[in-house]
């Protein structure tokens, strides 16, 4: 009756669980405001915290984001809550400014200074 009288499909992580598109849209728009959102690198723990995701299906829709480039953006970690940290691309490059535009200003990178960032 899954496809039929009722508009959803099962997980294929967990066939218990029947979704429907309409939830998979909100989810994915709240997955996508909350990424875009962030700016330093913050742990998933946080943000499922907060935010109360279902862990399989964030990482699903956040995997997908950043692989079609919707979201600039990676998660370092792996899939494991406690160790995942999403890392955007705007921290990255702030980094990546900061120390060229230091070393082209001085000529020279101190060990102290990359090992703070």
């Amino acid at each position: 009756r899954v496809g039929s009288i009722i508009e959803g499909f099962k997980d294929e992580h967990d066939p218990k669980v029947i979704m429907t598109m309409n939830y998979i849209a909100r989810n994915r728009a709240k997955v996508r405001g909350v990424l875009s959102a962030i700016t330093v690198p913050t742990t998933c723990s946080s943000i499922f915290s907060r935010f109360g995701f279902q862990e399989k299906l964030f990482f699903t829709i956040a995997d997908e984001l950043i692989r079609t480039r919707r979201i600039p953006g990676s998660i370092s970690g792996g899939r494991n809550v406690s160790k995942a940290t999403y890392i955007p691309n705007s921290y990255s490059r702030s980094q990546t400014t900061w120390i060229d535009n230091f070393y082209s200003s001085n000529g020279y990178l101190e060990y102290d200074s990359l090992s703070r960032l």
